[in-house]
């Protein structure tokens, strides 16, 4: 699976393609955002401890959950 450019992270373990930004963003505003930067782009919905793991061995430790 090719990710749109650069700026992308592909990961063979979960076939899919991450793409982390740093702003500090509310989850509507981080949805939106998402959204605006390729067809079909959505926030990450983890669900496996093994697809967590892997997110976290790509440096994705600081990500906040939706309640704070």
């Amino acid at each position: 699976m090719p990710c749109p450019n650069s700026l992308w992270n592909y990961l063979n373990s979960t076939n899919k393609c991450y793409y982390l930004r740093l702003e500090r963003l509310s989850w509507y505003d981080s949805l939106i955002a998402c959204q605006n930067l390729t067809p079909g782009a959505t926030l990450v919905s983890i669900h496996s401890l093994y697809e967590n793991q892997q997110l976290i061995g790509q440096g994705w430790q600081g990500m906040e959950n939706a309640s704070e």
